[in-house]
């Protein structure tokens, strides 16, 4: 049986809706900025953390991983660096289904 894997939801204001509220700083928005973030840690990070995958819809960034550890600095820069509408980490099957 294949185990279980962790899926990070994270969803962003829009930059008009940052523009609308008068806080845009410019750039590519903070979802394009988490997204590239995450895939840079990643792809630059620990080789035994290969099993990753990201993803960017709309304002929507998705991550999953086979562990909770390849997580703790982008969750860290995340907190950091944005204000994100909505962040969720929950276990999955490995379908990528809720556990």
């Amino acid at each position: 049986m294949d185990a279980d894997r962790w899926l990070l939801t994270v969803t962003f204001d829009s930059i008009a809706e940052t523009q609308a509220a008068g806080v845009y700083e410019g750039g590519l928005g903070e979802a394009a900025e988490f997204y590239r973030h995450i895939r840079e840690y990643w792809d630059n990070g620990d080789p035994d953390f290969t099993d990753e995958v990201t993803s960017l819809d709309g304002e929507t960034v998705t991550a999953t991983c086979g562990s909770l550890e390849p997580f703790t600095e982008p969750l860290d820069w995340l907190l950091m660096h944005t204000v994100p509408k909505f962040v969720s980490l929950e276990r999955c099957d490995p379908r990528g289904l809720p556990a």
